[in-house]
């Protein structure tokens, strides 16, 4: 039993710790939002910049009450860029629609979705805000 209970506390810490890591880099990246990148843009995959910015704000919204639903279409190309600033403005949405979320008298849900278009080379992000 208690090494069920020890490896499941290791578990929970790194996974604390990597988010307390990636919450630095993002505040880190902040301070210098303003700047001009200078590192190359990279290949990122939608999917993962999403996970990235729920791994920070997951557990903050269910404890809200807010209903998450993340819906890709099977095919999610990647883009190019740069992920602090994508993460950055995910979880900007995010924040805006829990606000919006928890001005109504009870929790609704956040709809995020991204689908690919005949409009190549965009990829459009959509959040939406359902509630009573």
């Amino acid at each position: 039993m208690f090494v069920k209970i020890n490896g499941y506390l290791n578990d929970k810490f790194d996974r604390i710790e990597g988010q307390a890591a990636r919450a630095l880099i993002i505040i880190d990246h902040m301070w210098v939002f303003g700047r001009e990148a200078k590192e190359a843009s990279e290949a990122i995959g939608p999917r993962q910049v999403v996970a990235n910015a729920f791994d920070l704000m997951g557990a903050q919204l269910r404890l809200a009450g807010i209903k998450i639903v993340i819906k890709f279409d099977k095919k999610c190309s990647f883009v190019l860029g740069h992920i602090i600033p994508m993460e950055q403005v995910i979880l900007n949405l995010l924040t805006n629609a829990s606000d919006t979320t928890l001005e109504k008298d009870d929790a609704g849900k956040i709809l995020l979705g991204i689908s690919e278009t005949m409009i190549w080379p965009i990829l459009p992000l959509r959040i939406r805000v359902e509630g009573s």
